[in-house]
């Protein structure tokens, strides 16, 4: 993922900013992205916790 490809990924998410506590929309853009970098993610209750496949 290129530094571009970050800062897309911020606006995108501030151009449809979502209540505390419900960020369904912006758990699952970051979950793509972290998918698209091979990062496994388990998306609960409105928040991401990440870990490494390897683990």
């Amino acid at each position: 993922m290129s530094d571009d490809d970050l800062i897309e990924l911020r606006r995108e998410i501030h151009r449809h900013p979502e209540p505390a506590g419900q960020e369904r929309r912006t758990a699952a853009l970051v979950a793509a992205a972290l998918r698209a970098i091979a990062v496994g993610v388990e998306a609960m209750a409105g928040f991401l916790r990440a870990r490494s496949e390897a683990l």
